[in-house]
Protein backbone atom coordinates (compact mmCIF):
# COMPACT_ATOMS: atom_id res chain seq x y z
CA UNK A 1 0.00 0.00 0.00
CA UNK A 2 1.02 3.65 -0.92
CA UNK A 3 -0.17 6.97 0.69
CA UNK A 4 0.46 10.33 0.29
CA UNK A 5 2.01 11.49 3.40
CA UNK A 6 0.22 14.26 5.34
CA UNK A 7 2.69 17.26 7.13
CA UNK A 8 1.35 18.45 10.78
CA UNK A 9 -1.33 20.45 9.77
CA UNK A 10 -3.16 17.65 7.20
CA UNK A 11 -1.94 19.05 4.26
CA UNK A 12 -0.68 16.41 1.67
CA UNK A 13 2.78 16.82 1.23
CA UNK A 14 4.77 17.94 -2.21
CA UNK A 15 8.24 18.23 -3.63
CA UNK A 16 10.26 15.87 -2.58
CA UNK A 17 9.48 12.75 -4.39
CA UNK A 18 8.94 9.70 -3.09
CA UNK A 19 9.56 11.01 0.43
CA UNK A 20 5.84 12.36 0.19
CA UNK A 21 4.62 8.61 0.55
CA UNK A 22 4.13 6.33 2.97
CA UNK A 23 4.05 2.55 2.35
CA UNK A 24 3.34 -0.25 4.20
CA UNK A 25 2.30 0.03 8.20
CA UNK A 26 2.54 3.69 7.92
CA UNK A 27 0.35 4.22 5.03
CA UNK A 28 -2.69 1.93 6.64
CA UNK A 29 -2.14 4.20 9.77
CA UNK A 30 -2.57 7.00 7.44
CA UNK A 31 -5.42 6.19 5.86
CA UNK A 32 -6.88 5.02 9.16
CA UNK A 33 -6.56 8.60 10.39
CA UNK A 34 -7.85 10.04 7.38
CA UNK A 35 -11.01 8.02 7.40
CA UNK A 36 -11.24 9.14 11.30
CA UNK A 37 -11.07 12.39 9.72
CA UNK A 38 -13.29 12.09 6.93
CA UNK A 39 -17.15 13.55 7.98
CA UNK A 40 -19.55 11.10 5.62
CA UNK A 41 -20.75 12.94 2.61
CA UNK A 42 -17.80 14.96 3.07
CA UNK A 43 -15.70 13.46 -0.33
CA UNK A 44 -17.83 14.07 -3.40
CA UNK A 45 -16.26 10.99 -4.87
CA UNK A 46 -18.13 8.65 -2.12
CA UNK A 47 -20.99 10.52 -0.03
CA UNK A 48 -20.96 7.40 1.82
CA UNK A 49 -17.55 7.28 3.20
CA UNK A 50 -16.61 9.06 6.31
CA UNK A 51 -17.55 8.95 10.26
CA UNK A 52 -21.40 10.37 10.35
CA UNK A 53 -20.38 13.13 12.74
CA UNK A 54 -23.84 15.58 12.10
CA UNK A 55 -26.08 12.72 11.85
CA UNK A 56 -24.74 10.67 14.92
CA UNK A 57 -22.43 11.87 17.12
CA UNK A 58 -22.39 15.54 17.42
CA UNK A 59 -25.44 17.59 18.67
CA UNK A 60 -26.90 13.66 19.66
CA UNK A 61 -27.15 11.87 23.25
CA UNK A 62 -25.38 8.96 21.76
CA UNK A 63 -24.36 6.01 23.86
CA UNK A 64 -20.54 4.89 24.30
CA UNK A 65 -21.61 1.61 22.69
CA UNK A 66 -23.00 3.57 19.66
CA UNK A 67 -19.66 5.77 19.57
CA UNK A 68 -17.60 2.47 19.67
CA UNK A 69 -19.29 0.91 16.68
CA UNK A 70 -19.39 4.08 14.34
CA UNK A 71 -15.46 4.02 15.30
CA UNK A 72 -14.29 0.50 15.02
CA UNK A 73 -16.27 0.62 11.85
CA UNK A 74 -14.47 3.69 10.34
CA UNK A 75 -11.40 1.12 10.95
CA UNK A 76 -12.14 -1.82 9.45
CA UNK A 77 -13.14 -0.33 6.32
CA UNK A 78 -9.68 1.20 5.74
CA UNK A 79 -7.72 -0.73 2.82
CA UNK A 80 -4.82 -2.97 4.34
CA UNK A 81 -6.89 -3.13 8.16
CA UNK A 82 -7.98 -7.07 8.96
CA UNK A 83 -9.27 -7.11 12.20
CA UNK A 84 -9.26 -4.75 15.38
CA UNK A 85 -7.14 -6.73 18.38
CA UNK A 86 -7.72 -4.70 21.44
CA UNK A 87 -10.34 -0.99 21.36
CA UNK A 88 -10.46 0.96 24.52
CA UNK A 89 -12.56 3.76 25.02
CA UNK A 90 -13.83 6.34 27.17
CA UNK A 91 -17.03 8.59 27.30
CA UNK A 92 -18.06 11.12 29.78
CA UNK A 93 -21.63 12.09 29.22
CA UNK A 94 -21.61 15.29 31.40
CA UNK A 95 -18.85 17.25 29.29
CA UNK A 96 -19.50 14.79 25.99
CA UNK A 97 -15.93 13.83 25.64
CA UNK A 98 -15.02 10.02 24.22
CA UNK A 99 -11.66 9.39 23.65
CA UNK A 100 -10.68 6.01 22.16
CA UNK A 101 -7.20 3.92 21.62
CA UNK A 102 -7.26 0.99 19.31
CA UNK A 103 -4.69 -2.04 18.23
CA UNK A 104 -5.53 -3.00 14.65
CA UNK A 105 -4.07 -6.13 12.82
CA UNK A 106 -3.23 -4.60 9.29
CA UNK A 107 -1.71 -7.07 6.34
CA UNK A 108 1.70 -5.17 7.39
CA UNK A 109 1.16 -6.15 11.07
CA UNK A 110 -0.03 -4.53 13.71
CA UNK A 111 -0.63 -1.13 14.33
CA UNK A 112 -1.83 1.14 17.22
CA UNK A 113 -4.54 4.43 16.68
CA UNK A 114 -5.75 6.37 19.00
CA UNK A 115 -8.02 9.98 18.92
CA UNK A 116 -5.76 11.51 22.27
CA UNK A 117 -3.98 14.28 20.99
CA UNK A 118 -0.45 12.63 19.95
CA UNK A 119 1.82 13.69 17.21
CA UNK A 120 -0.25 12.74 14.10
CA UNK A 121 -2.56 11.00 16.18
CA UNK A 122 -0.42 7.56 15.82
CA UNK A 123 2.28 5.24 17.49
Amino acid sequence: MRYRALDQNYDPMFGQGQNNFLVNKAAVVQAIMTGLNLFLGEWFEDMKSGIPMFQEVLGWRTAQVELDRIFRTGILGVQGVQWIEQFSSRYNGTTRTYSFSCTANTIYGSVTVTNIPTPRGLS
